[in-house]
């Protein structure tokens, strides 16, 4: 059901530059995402409260985690361009032959 779903929404979505930008920058959200959890949970202790319960009737935590994962793709985002800049064969990426090192 939710391949079903998620099918139809890709088709009735189509072309979309968030979409297509965060599948580019995938492997650096998947392999960076739990730090800044972490840290959100170490420097603002309410949302370790938040994240840490296992119901999500309450509008309160789903809108925490919203709020986090949005702030965490980000970071994982800035992270990735980072990286690709640096040393871009970490994340599977070629260096630019402009950029490579004698």
């Amino acid at each position: 059901l939710l391949i079903t779903a998620t099918t139809v929404l890709a088709v009735c979505v189509g072309k979309n530059f968030l979409f297509e930008e965060l599948g580019k920058w995938s492997l650096c959200i998947l392999l960076m995402h739990k730090f800044p959890v972490l840290v959100f949970q170490r420097i603002i202790p309410v949302t370790k409260m938040y994240l840490s319960e296992s119901r999500t009737e309450s509008i309160a935590t789903v809108a925490c985690g919203f709020i986090v994962c949005v702030i965490c793709t980000l970071l994982c985002l800035c992270v990735g361009k980072v990286i690709s800049s640096i040393l871009p064969e970490i994340i599977g990426q070629k260096r630019s032959t402009a950029s490579k090192v004698p």
